[in-house]
């Protein structure tokens, strides 16, 4: 937390600043805490771009149908958070924004580059995830198997 309350993440690896989080809720009376368990919290944004919608506009779904929708896109739109920040009369936490939702507010501001840059970036990481994933596999069926 610096000075004018504002919150400065980093990148672990090259120690960059890489978001800067400021708000009228946290003034001088603010700390910022990492707590061991942390908490589940649905980003709505999120649940909202999950959202299976019909293809076809006239077609309507079910009420029943229209509620399962909501549950699947909310539980798939669960992130977790570790880090809080206090004050007198507020308690706040630090969530990431999926890399998809950053896009498309880059997109809305008509930063087509940068959202697209984004977008690769997100991809090589997704790539290197899968590979890790799949070694992991192999290192699981190995140790399984005698």
């Amino acid at each position: 937390m610096m000075q004018d309350f504002s919150v400065e993440i980093h990148s672990v690896e090259s120690q960059q600043v890489v978001q800067i989080i400021s708000s009228p809720l946290i003034n001088g009376n603010a700390t910022i805490t990492r707590v061991p368990d942390g908490s589940k919290f649905c980003l709505e944004p999120d649940a909202q771009k999950l959202l299976m919608v019909p293809f076809e506009s006239q077609k309507e779904l079910s009420p029943r149908r229209t509620d399962e929708e909501v549950q699947v896109a909310r539980r798939l739109a669960m992130a977790s958070s570790r880090i809080y920040i206090s004050s007198n009369t507020n308690l706040s936490c630090i969530l990431p924004t999926p890399w998809y939702l950053q896009a498309d507010a880059l997109l809305d501001a008509n930063r087509v580059e940068e959202a697209l840059a984004l977008s690769s970036q997100a991809s090589q990481e997704m790539d290197e995830m899968h590979s890790d994933a799949e070694r992991l596999v192999h290192k699981f069926n190995y140790a399984s198997n005698p």
